[in-house]
């Protein structure tokens, strides 16, 4: 196995500086380029491939950040886990994937974290405050910090994260239909009775007032898959 002193002596400097460059510290540390495009050049020629276990037993972290959910089979969950995986590929991390409910409680949910020496955590649509405070205050005594992703309107005052102007998106998708000429809109949803929900559907009842659009007795109707056909045919009946 090819260590950093060998690439040291191969280069002929210091095996500080091979490690700076091989950990990305080289440029804030002022190493030149040249020393840089070099130490890189000889890694690659001797096939040199960083110990991430060795690494984790010196640092006490892994280079895995988690990434916790309560569903993972979601179009809109795949698609930002896709963009999670992406931005941790460009800063040589790797990203383990964690269902909520497989965990047994908060507690064993935070030994999984420490015993995997996480580098951080991605909390991906956990709506309830109380959960979410819990768990980012119990993995902060051991140093895993906790980015909330999607976590409704409560995420905010929680700790850092980046949620969705429910209100606005809701304001946004009438304004459209609104701009293209349509004057009865129909929206079908299951969630009514979240606030997530509920916000999104109060921005398109603002919108839509403002618009002057009378808006149908039938603008929101709960849908399952046995019902489809009876939700189309109110629709179409509706409109003719």
């Amino acid at each position: 196995m090819v260590t950093l002193q060998d690439i040291a002596e191969r280069a002929g400097i210091s095996r500080a500086t091979v490690s700076l460059v091989l950990n990305n510290r080289g440029r804030a540390l002022r190493i030149s380029a040249a020393t840089t495009r070099r130490i890189l050049a000889l890694a690659d020629e001797m096939g040199y491939c960083r110990n991430e276990i060795a690494r984790s037993v010196v640092t006490g972290r892994t280079n895995v950040i988690g990434f916790l959910a309560q569903w993972t089979s979601t179009q809109h969950c795949a698609l930002l886990l896709e963009g999670v995986m992406l931005a941790a590929n460009r800063h040589r991390l790797m990203v383990k994937v964690m269902s909520l409910g497989f965990a047994r409680s908060i507690q064993a949910l935070v030994d999984i974290c420490r015993g995997y020496r996480l580098a951080g955590l991605i909390a991906y649509e956990l709506f309830d405050p109380a959960v979410l405070g819990d768990l980012r205050q119990r993995l902060a005594r051991h140093g895993i910090p906790v980015v909330i992703a999607a976590g409704g309107p409560d995420a905010e005052r929680i700790g850092p994260g980046v949620v969705a102007d429910n209100l606005q998106g809701g304001r946004l998708a009438l304004e459209h239909l609104a701009e293209r000429g349509h004057r009865r809109v129909f929206v079908l949803s299951n969630y009514s009775g979240k606030r997530w929900a509920d916000e999104r559907c109060r921005g398109f009842e603002n919108a839509a007032r403002e618009a002057g659009l009378a808006l149908s007795p039938l603008y929101l109707a709960g849908y399952r898959l046995p019902g489809a056909r009876e939700i189309a045919a109110r629709i179409c009946a509706a409109r003719a």
